[in-house]
């Protein structure tokens, strides 16, 4: 009797779990209503606090259910409900708190683009770093101060980086001139011991004396190393906005400093910019202006000191010196446009603008118009032509044309 008591207990256990089961089945699966015709309805999870199937459970079902087959072995009545566990629980906590992983969908995955080109490239650039002290004579071609007189000079070069000089000079005279320009230094030849430096450069000159007076100073010339311990060098002074001085000062001078340095420069890297790299180098030279009208020496026939400062692949500032009876200073800043190369030859046109300013009576700052082309002859000689405007004052107007060294090639 006892025996058959106990079976109907667990009977009546076993049917109360079920029970139990069964009334939680609509609280976590909804089916949609089938339609008459229409396919079978894809179930839809129901999304439920936590605290709610937790709360269910536990008044509905026992903590512990005994296995009919096995008394000895025993279940938790939530784990006949509870889903089956993640292999990782941090990702399963990141999927429960992340509603898009609910749904499906994908997370995005966004990136900050990031230029690869940098706006700066660093290079060693390798130079010969010269500095001296020398005697010479000063040759005076006009002008009222000591440097358009003949005379004794004392001069040196005091290098202040790679490439920048400090070139203090006195001129003795009947009279004392003092020269304080800072030149840019450029290299023809090898770092151990170059063929030629060219400079050029501005600064103040000063003569002392019944004429003394303090002017703007315009110089450029050549250093000829001859060997580490001597250097020849040869430049041209002008003065032009008192008496209009000009002088050429030759001479020779002891290196206290002659060697090879190594220094790191910064570049503009035009790939930055989307641009293709290119040569577009700097140049130095001479040639002649062919005025067609004007006051000013540009509107007149002048001597011309050419030059081209490259600043980039496409961008250069062309400094020009023409010399008459005034002088003429034309600063203009081009556009340097990609090479046109023919069967015969290469043609490398700009175009710009800038100042000019002329000295003498007809004294004057105007607005510069330039345009011209440069053409190579070789690997470090170029020719160069152009048309320069000054539309505002006179209407000066000059054709130059001129032989330049270049210092790399086009």
């Amino acid at each position: 009797m006892m025996k058959r008591a106990s079976i109907i207990s667990q009977s009546l256990l076993t049917a109360g779990v079920a029970i139990s089961a069964i009334a939680l089945i609509p609280q976590v699966v909804q089916a949609d209503p089938i339609e008459p015709g229409s396919a079978l309805p894809r179930l839809s999870p129901v999304v439920v606090s936590p605290a709610q199937p937790a709360a269910t459970i536990e008044a509905s079902v026992p903590t512990l259910v005994e296995d009919p087959a096995d008394p000895s072995t025993s279940y938790a009545a939530t784990d006949l409900l509870a889903p089956p566990a993640a292999a990782d629980p941090s990702a399963a906590n990141s999927s429960a708190a992340t509603p898009s992983s609910q749904s499906g969908s994908r997370p995005v995955e966004f990136q900050i683009a990031q230029d690869s080109e940098p706006l700066l490239l660093e290079t060693q650039e390798t130079r010969y770093r010269l500095g001296y002290i020398g005697v010479g004579a000063n040759l005076g071609l006009t002008g009222d101060g000591a440097l358009s007189d003949e005379g004794f000079a004392v001069f040196s070069k005091i290098p202040l980086s790679s490439n920048l000089s400090l070139r203090p000079a006195v001129i003795f005279t009947n009279d004392v001139g003092i020269l304080v320009p800072v030149t840019y230094d450029f290299q023809i030849g090898s770092s151990d011991l170059p063929r030629a430096l060219p400079y050029l450069g501005t600064g103040i000159s000063i003569s002392t004396g019944n004429d003394s007076e303090v002017d703007f100073l315009v110089t450029g010339g050549v250093d000829i190393p001859i060997n580490r311990q001597f250097t020849a060098t040869a430049g041209v002074n002008v003065a032009p906005f008192n008496s209009f001085d000009l002088g050429i000062l030759l001479g020779v001078a002891y290196n206290f400093e002659a060697r090879t340095v190594s220094t790191s420069v910064a570049s503009v890297n035009p790939e930055f910019f989307g641009q293709d790299a290119r040569s577009n180098p700097s140049f130095l030279g001479a040639g002649l202006n062919l005025g067609i009208g004007g006051d000013s020496a540009l509107g007149d026939s002048s001597f011309a000191v050419l030059s081209k400062l490259a600043l980039g692949p496409s961008v250069s500032v062309r400094p020009t010196l023409l010399i008459e009876n005034d002088v003429t200073f034309l600063i203009p800043v081009t556009y340097d446009f990609e090479p046109i190369t023919t069967e015969y030859l290469t043609l490398a046109p700009y175009a710009g603008g800038g100042l000019s300013f002329s000295t003498g009576d007809d004294s004057n700052f105007d607005l510069l118009l330039s345009a011209g082309f440069d053409v190579p002859i070789t690997r470090n000689l170029a020719a160069t032509t152009g048309i320069n405007i000054t539309p505002f004052d006179s209407f000066d107007i000059g054709v130059q044309a001129g032989l330049v060294y270049t210092f790399s090639s086009y």
